[in-house]
């Protein structure tokens, strides 16, 4: 086996302008990684090695978090350097990423584009500059909390001329130009990063760029946009800003677990991605991703408190889509309709004494006014949405208190001890959320459903999709006036009136085929 000083080869990972990159055992004592890679260079370095490679030293030390760690470097003869650092096990790169698994979902996307912005933002800080970003020099590997990134060949552009070109899909015009006048600097990077998280997004080279392959999210599409402008002046300033527009479409949140006492057992730091609809004079609809999933629909015959209409449980496959952060408040439908119903007054509070139609004339008008598909959930979408992943009665888990929502305290759940009975909605975000992001989806308001309500799940569609053919509707969540038993993620009701513990929550849709769009509505589109 050949060796590169204290390193011996055991394969080629890959090669480049620059040069070339070996997996190597490690024989060095002086740190204990056991495999390392170690890049050795095409062409002659040019003044001192630690001159050479003084942006690899800085990096490593100003964004350890985000680039593989530095351990040694020298030279394979007098004139040709390499430098080692760890191997990162079980990591792919960019490219190799898409070919396993294809196109990234918003949810990846978004957390590796944020992780990749603050890269570069600590590196632009220090006036250093990747200038060869692309998905190849990205490291990615599955981790309980997402995926990790680890950005190669950061700190190079000392090292050799080759790397000014950069690579021709993601480089922008004056890079590509070989204009010796043409500065390098922060927008270099910043268009690069929109050509990369453009093929991440798409498994598309970005010679190809269409607004339209991009997710279904205006925010993320404007920015990514705006990053591959072929005119300089048109791109963001610097990578701290695109962090900016990143953080701006993802949103920050703890979650609860509790004991069957309903003592809080465990605490979460969970991020959740979301978009904005602005309804003028200052009020906005913030509308959260749900990633698509299979859940099992329906509660089991030995929960606590259940009806026969939970049952049969069944298996539901769930499309990706938008769903309100909270249910529509007062100043949200006076916004859209000019008029307030509720009983409760307060601009913060959820909007109650709403009928089904009236809601879907709400769904109507939003629609009209913002030139995107609203309605109300199916029923399938709610409880998918409320459970969050959990099969517990309550996405809190076995019980529920008045410290977490508000219902009925006079009456309590489980081995769940009673508390306040508020007699009255409260403000939305009141209460801790679901691991999906979403505040009140129990109590507070019963919330309607598109579908008309049938007495169990005999025949239902198992797409999710809306559930029709009778005159009630249902309504999901339970509300301040009910027992906690009605707050259960499985618990439904129907009504065919309006009153003061009836609201809404809104649901829109991700990029699907129009006739999956169609068939979700709870209204037909006319011309």
């Amino acid at each position: 086996m050949h060796d590169i000083g204290f390193y011996s080869i055991e394969r080629l990972l890959g090669a480049g302008s620059m040069g070339c990159m070996f997996l190597c055992q490690n024989k060095n004592r002086l740190f204990e990684q056991e495999r390392v890679v170690v890049r050795c260079f095409w062409e002659t370095l040019k003044g001192d090695i630690n001159e050479v490679f003084k942006e690899l030293f800085a990096i490593n030390k100003i964004a350890s978090e985000f680039v593989p760690k530095m351990l040694d470097y020298g030279y394979t003869d007098k004139n040709h350097a390499y430098f080692v650092t760890e191997y990162i096990e079980d990591s792919v790169d960019g490219e190799a990423w898409l070919k396993k698994y294809g196109p990234m979902d918003l949810e990846t996307s978004l957390d590796v584009g944020l992780q990749v912005a603050k890269a570069l933002q600590l590196a632009h800080d220090n006036k250093i500059y990747h200038l060869n970003l692309k998905p190849a020099n990205l490291l990615l590997k599955h981790t309980e909390s997402g995926i990790s990134v680890k950005i190669t060949d950061f700190g190079l552009s000392q090292v050799a001329s080759s790397v000014i070109c950069g690579t021709s899909d993601y480089a922008p015009p004056e890079q590509r130009s070989f204009n010796s006048l043409s500065v390098l600097d922060a927008k270099n990077d910043v268009f690069a990063f929109g050509a990369t998280m453009y093929h991440l997004c798409t498994q598309k080279r970005p010679h190809q760029f269409r607004e339209r392959d991009l997710p279904d999210v205006q925010a993320l599409r404007d920015l990514l946009c705006d990053c591959v402008e072929d005119e300089i002046e048109n791109r963001p300033n610097s990578a701290r800003e695109l962090v900016s527009q990143l953080e701006k479409i993802v949103f920050e949140f703890e979650t609860v677990t509790v004991n069957t006492v309903g003592e809080i057992t465990h605490q979460e730091h969970k991020q959740a991605h979301y978009q904005t609809e602005d309804l003028g004079k200052g009020i906005t609809l913030e509308m959260v991703y749900i990633p698509s999933g299979t859940f099992i629909m329906g509660s089991p015959e030995t929960e606590k408190d259940r009806d026969s209409d939970e049952s049969p449980q069944h298996e539901i496959t769930i499309e990706p889509f938008y769903i309100s952060k909270y249910p529509v408040t007062q100043a949200q439908w006076q916004a859209i309709m000019g008029d307030n119903p509720s009983n409760f007054k307060g601009d913060n509070r959820p909007v109650e004494k709403v009928s089904w139609d009236e809601a879907v004339k709400f769904c109507q008008r939003l629609s009209y006014k913002t030139g995107r598909i609203y309605s109300l959930p199916s029923e399938a979408q709610w409880e998918y949405a409320c459970r969050a992943g959990t099969t517990t009665p309550f996405y809190f888990g076995e019980t529920i208190t008045t410290d977490l929502a508000n219902y009925n305290g006079k009456y309590s759940y489980g081995s769940g001890s009673k508390g306040v009975y508020r007699k009255e909605t409260t403000e939305v975000g009141s209460f801790p959320p679901n691991a999906f992001g979403l505040y009140d989806m129990h109590g507070n308001v019963w919330e309607w459903c598109a579908d008309s309500w049938h007495d169990n799940y005999e025949g239902a569609p198992s797409d999710g999709s809306v559930w029709e053919k009778e005159k009630s509707r249902v309504v999901r969540g339970g509300s301040w006036y009910d027992e906690p038993r009605y707050a259960r993620s499985a618990d439904r009701y129907n009504y065919s009136s309006q009153d003061s513990h009836i609201g809404l929550r809104l649901v829109s849709f991700v990029a699907l085929p129009l006739h999956k769009r169609c068939a979700l509505l709870p209204f037909e589109l006319s011309g």
